[in-house]
């Protein structure tokens, strides 16, 4: 049974800082595109993490996914 919930715990993290970031970007820039949504999708938890701060900052939705110079 531990081996599950070690598992579960990561995945609704993911899930939720997903969620949250959806929403913070929505809120900040309107409808998402499609390409900004599958982007969410497909991130590990430290790019959601990082993108959730992003968004604190920046000014258009191309600067919370730029890549570090």
């Amino acid at each position: 049974m531990i081996p599950s919930i070690i598992v579960f715990f990561p995945i609704q993290e993911k899930k939720g800082e997903a969620k949250m970031l959806t929403r913070q970007l929505q809120r900040r820039f309107g409808v998402l595109p499609d390409w900004a949504c599958a982007k969410i999708a497909e991130a590990d938890l430290h790019a959601l993490e990082e993108w959730s701060l992003r968004v604190l900052d920046a000014t258009t939705l191309d600067g919370v996914f730029a890549e570090d110079e």
